[in-house]
């Protein structure tokens, strides 16, 4: 072989080794750039099902904070209605219990007006008695006594009788003791008030024969 042939033979060879080694390049470039582009592909695979598992996560925690938020708002609502429901009770006991005592106060009232009503029947009964007695000249002083007693004691006893059974029978223990304490203290009251006034009343006597009577 000639020397130029070898030197044709060895460009040759040169070209197609620079060929060869061009299109190698290129391929494993090629493969470099497919291997990225999965890379990458796989990247954003991977980004999007960890979005969606944060986005799921997100969702999941989020619909518990609401289902925690309502059940804390029932339990309010109904920790609420319970303390109105018991400010309602209270006031309503506590309107009633005012009634009561109001109306306690109203007996009391008028269980007073009726003794004091009684003591004024009891000082006009008395009175009476005693202009009775102005007409009955001819008693002595014991006797015009003791007809006054008489006749008081027995019509105060009979009208405070009367007056304490009704008292009884409306009032209630307590009022009842008070009432008859009142009414005692009334009836002792009127009978040492006549005892006083008799005893220093001078009875005019009209003539010597009912002197000696």
């Amino acid at each position: 072989m000639s020397t130029i042939s070898l030197i044709i033979l060895l460009g040759i060879g040169t070209l197609i080794g620079i060929a060869i080694g061009y299109f190698l390049r290129k391929l494993l470039a090629s493969r470099q750039i497919d291997s990225a582009e999965m890379k990458v592909q796989n990247l954003i695979s991977e980004v999007k099902v960890k979005q969606k598992e944060l986005l799921f996560s997100a969702k999941e925690k989020a619909l518990k904070i609401i289902d925690e938020a309502k059940r804390e708002e029932e339990r309010r609502r109904r920790e609420i209605t319970s303390i109105q429901m018991r400010l309602e009770k209270r006031e309503s006991l506590f309107d009633q219990r005012l009634l009561d005592l109001e109306n306690k106060q109203q007996r009391l009232y008028d269980k007073a007006k009726s003794v004091e009503r009684l003591k004024e029947e009891v000082k006009e009964i008395k009175r009476e008695q005693l202009e009775k007695l102005e007409k009955i000249a001819a008693l002595s002083k014991e006797d015009a006594r003791k007809v006054l007693f008489k006749n008081v004691e027995i019509e105060i006893q009979d009208e405070l009788a009367n007056r304490i059974k009704k008292l009884e029978s409306e009032a209630s223990e307590e009022w009842e003791r008070k009432a008859r304490e009142l009414l005692t203290g009334a009836i002792e009251r009127c009978a040492s008030s006549h005892a006083a006034e008799t005893t220093t009343t001078t009875v005019s006597l009209p003539s010597d024969e009912m002197k000696g009577r």
